[in-house]
Formats: structure tokens, sequence, C-alpha cells
């Protein structure tokens, strides 16, 4: 492995650890290289029907590295709580309920309110 490789892990996984260490929860999944090679029936099946035949290559990789995004998402208890919150109500409610909602707030209390909506909302979305 090169130099550049073995630095790149490092910093992913030191960027993983600090996201870990903030929020407490860390969802990660890793597929071969080879599983994100899109076929064009990937791309027809997104509703991409104007898709050419001879795709651009970054455009290959790109398609590939959102739809292993979108494949993988996976929602926290403190994104409904943060969706709830921002709207004023429970709608997500059993999603969160072990969840200390004054706990999880409180994190947030020392903000100004225009950075505690951001930061909430980047959970939420």
């Amino acid at each position: 492995m090169s130099l550049v490789a073995v630095s790149v892990v490092f910093l992913s996984l030191t960027v993983l650890a600090l996201f870990y260490q903030l929020t407490g929860k860390l969802f990660v999944r890793m597929d071969r290289p080879k599983d994100l090679k899109p076929e064009k029936a990937d791309f027809e099946s997104k509703g991409a029907s104007d898709v050419p035949d001879e795709a651009d290559p970054e455009e290959e990789v790109a398609a590939a590295i959102d739809h292993q995004i979108h494949l993988n998402y996976h929602l926290f208890d403190t994104n409904y709580l943060s969706y709830d919150v921002l709207e004023g109500g429970d709608r997500f409610k059993e999603f969160y309920s072990s969840l200390d909602k004054e706990e999880f707030l409180s994190r947030f209390a020392h903000l100004s309110e225009d950075v505690r909506s951001f930061v909430l909302n980047s959970y939420a979305n």
C-alpha cells in the first residue's frame, strides 16, 4: 500500500473517530470496489433513461457512489428528534422514545438560535 493510500485511510479513520466522539453513533458499511461499478440497468431503475450507452467514467463513479449512499443511508433517533423539534410536533416520536430529549438538546443550548437551527437542520436532513 502506498504512503498516499495509508494517509487517506488514516485520515478517514480519524474523521470517523471524531464523528463517533461527537455524536456517540456511527454507521459504516464498506463494499469491495468492484461492487461500485454501475450497470446501465442501475441508471434506468433510478429513472435516468437518458444515460448514454458509454457513460463518462467520472460520472459512472459518481453515480455508483450516490447509489451506495442512498442504498445504505441509515437514520438515527437524533435525526427523527431533530425533525420533530424543528417542526414543533411529534410525528416520529416512536423512533426516538428511548432518547433523552432534554439531554440531546442541551448539547446546543450555548449556541445562538441561528446556529442551533442550522445544527438541528443538519441532523434532520
